[in-house]
């Protein structure tokens, strides 16, 4: 206890746990962050979407977080939330390809230490291929102006195979044209 305290870990939510993964051996540092993901990271998969979330305190320190996410080239959004609940912010990954290669740093060498329903979800989004579809047909536009406003979008995204994004996406550049 005294260890995690001289190293600023009673107060990890607002300073960021550079000070105690200094005691770390590089190579021992994706355990680390198995833990810290473990604790208040969240991987996530719903209608083609996949993300990998980890949630703080609204005062939460993100730099430790931010540095490995720049250091993996993984794009990434902090968001702060305020409500009747309380107030707690979070950092989000947002792209399969990146949260692939967040759960395989985090993963690498896996020992069956941490929580397993966490690294069965990591698996589950890896083994999932992203149906990526570039171009909008004139059908799939004409399907999505006539459907969109009276089904919404899970009914669009099912009939059309496209992500959630991708609708709404299209919707815009289409309200954009004044097609819609």
């Amino acid at each position: 206890m005294k260890f995690l305290i001289e190293n600023d870990y009673d107060k990890k939510s607002f300073i960021s746990p550079f000070k105690i993964l200094s005691k770390i051996p590089d190579n021992l540092h994706q355990h680390f962050y198995r833990g810290y993901s473990d604790g208040d990271g969240c991987f996530y998969i719903n209608n083609h979407n996949y993300q990998y979330i980890i949630s703080g305190d609204f005062k939460q320190e993100w730099s430790l977080i931010e540095t490995l996410f720049k250091k993996l080239n993984i794009k990434y959004t902090i968001k702060y939330i305020t409500n009747k609940k309380g107030n707690s912010s979070l950092i989000r990954i947002t792209n399969k390809n990146d949260v692939d290669v967040f759960g395989n740093y985090i993963y690498s060498e896996y020992d069956n230490i941490g929580l397993k329903r966490k690294y069965i979800k990591f698996k589950e989004i890896e083994h999932n291929d992203v149906i990526r579809i570039l171009k909008w047909s004139k059908m799939d536009n004409l399907f999505l102006i006539e459907n969109y406003k009276k089904y919404k979008v899970d009914y669009c995204m099912k009939k059309l195979n496209r992500t959630k994004n991708s609708i709404y996406a299209q919707v815009k550049r289409l309200k954009r044209k004044n097609l819609f």
